[in-house]
C-alpha cells in the first residue's frame, strides 16, 4: 500500500484545512469561531487524512485476498477518538505544534469532544479494544455496531436521587470522526408473511416482510497504532425508506403522515431501550435482527464484490459474535443462504460442516 495521508503530513496543508472546514463547514471565522467550533475543525480535517487511508485499506489487494474478521456487537465504547487517533497516527507533537501556531492549545480543544456514547460498560469496552488491537496489528476487520441517536443517559443528581437525560452524543453538528456511506445501505425487513411461489419448477416459500426499512451505514475510522491500515467500525441507522407520506400530510393526518419515520428511527434511538414491558421487549429483538440482518447482508456484498463465490465464504470470512445480542445473525444467514442464494437444506449442511471441519484443523494446526 502506498504512504498513508499520515505519513504524508504537511502542517501548513492542515492549517489550511481545519480554516477551511471552519468557513466550509461550520460558517465562522478565524475571529469569531468558538472553542468548539476550532475542535470541530480540527476533527474535520483529521478525519479527511484517516478517511483517504480508509479507502486505499480497503482497496489494499492484500486486505481483499486476506481472511477477514467480522466483529459483530452492540456495544462500542471507543471513547474520545481524537487524543487516541492521534497518538496512533503518530501526530500528536505535530498537531500539537500546529493549533498553537493557529492560537489554540490542543489539550484544551479535546476536552470540547464529547465521549460517543456506543456502550455501556465492559462489554463495550471489550469490543473497542480487540477492533484497536486488530488494526494495530493489522488483522483485516471490520466492525459492525448500531449507530445510537441517544447511547448512555446524562448523569445528574437532585435531593440525593439519580436523574437521567438523553444523551445526544453526536450533538447539532454532527460528530466529525464519522463518514457516512450511503452506497453501502441495506434494507432490512420485519414482520410479514410467507408465500407459496414456484420457481424453476420447484416449489418454495417466500417470505413478503410487512415493513421495510434502510439500514444506513456510517464509518468511523480505528486506526492502528504505529501501522498502515485504518478499519472501519461500520455503525447501521435505522431510516424510514419513504420516511413522509405527502398525501397523509395534505389530507391533515400530519402524525401518520410521518408515521414510518417513526417506527423506523425508534429502533435505533436509543441504546438498550427498557424491556420490562411487552413493546421494549420487541424494540430489543428489532434492534438485535436489525443489526444482525444489515451485518450479514455487508459482510456477503463484501465477499461477493471481491470476486468470491459462495462456497469461498468460509475461507475468507469469520465471524465473531460479542456476547448473545447478535447470535440472531446466525439463523438469518441460513436463511439468506436457502432463501435468497438457493441452497437447498442439505447443501447448507454440507457447507458449514464443511466450515466447521475447516475451522477445527486450523485451530489445531495452531495450537
Amino acid at each position: 500500500m502506498k504512504p498513508t495521508q499520515q505519513k504524508q503530513f504537511d502542517k501548513a496543508s492542515f492549517q489550511q484545512s481545519v480554516k477551511k472546514h471552519l468557513s466550509a463547514t461550520y460558517a465562522t471565522t478565524v475571529e469569531a469561531a468558538s472553542e468548539r467550533q476550532w475542535y470541530l475543525a480540527m476533527g474535520r480535517a483529521l478525519a479527511e487524512l484517516t478517511t483517504f487511508d480508509l479507502l486505499a485499506t480497503e482497496a489494499d489487494e492484500r486486505i481483499k485476498k486476506a481472511k477477514s474478521v467480522n466483529y459483530l456487537s452492540l456495544e462500542f465504547l471507543i471513547g474520545r477518538l481524537t487524543g487516541n487517533n492521534l497518538i496512533s497516527m503518530g501526530l500528536y507533537e505535530q498537531i500539537t505544534e500546529a493549533m498553537a501556531e493557529l492560537g489554540h492549545n490542543l489539550t484544551d480543544l479535546l476536552e470540547e469532544e464529547r465521549d460517543p456514547s456506543l456502550g455501556n460498560g465492559g462489554l463495550g469496552r471489550l469490543a473497542a479494544c480487540f477492533m484497536d488491537s486488530c488494526a494495530a496489528q493489522e488483522f483485516p476487520t471490520v466492525g459492525y455496531g448500531l449507530h445510537y441517536e441517544y447511547g448512555l443517559f446524562k448523569q445528574s443528581f437532585k435531593d440525593g436521587r439519580q436523574q437521567e437525560a438523553p444523551d445526544a452524543w453526536c450533538g447539532v453538528e454532527g460528530y466529525p470522526w464519522e463518514v457516512a456511506r450511503p452506497e453501502l445501505a441495506q434494507e432490512i425487513g420485519f414482520y410479514g408473511h410467507v408465500e407459496v411461489v414456484t420457481k424453476n419448477g420447484r416449489e418454495v416459500r417466500k417470505w413478503v416482510p410487512g415493513m421495510t426499512v434502510k439500514a444506513m451505514p456510517w464509518d468511523l475510522p480505528i486506526v492502528g497504532y504505529e501501522s498502515d491500515t485504518v478499519y472501519p467500525l461500520r455503525l447501521w441507522e435505522c431510516k424510514a425508506i419513504a420516511p413522509f407520506s405527502l398525501a397523509s400530510f395534505n389530507n391533515g393526518d400530519y402524525f401518520e403522515a410521518q408515521h414510518a419515520l417513526i417506527d423506523a428511527g425508534n429502533i435505533t434511538k436509543v441504546l438498550y431501550p427498557n424491556d420490562n414491558h411487552e413493546k421494549g421487549k420487541t424494540l430489543r429483538l428489532m434492534q438485535q435482527y436489525f443489526h444482525s440482518a444489515a451485518s450479514v447482508r455487508d459482510i456477503l456484498r463484501r465477499h461477493e464484490a471481491a470476486g468470491y463465490t459462495l462456497a469461498s465464504l468460509p475461507k475468507q470470512e469469520t465471524i465473531q459474535l460479542n456476547d448473545t445480542h447478535p447470535t440472531i445473525a446466525i439463523p438469518e444467514l441460513m436463511r439468506i443462504l436457502m432463501d435468497e442464494k438457493g441452497m437447498s437444506w442439505m447443501m447448507r449442511g454440507r457447507f458449514l460442516q464443511r466450515h466447521l471441519r475447516t475451522q477445527t484443523t486450523h485451530y489445531f494446526q495452531k495450537h
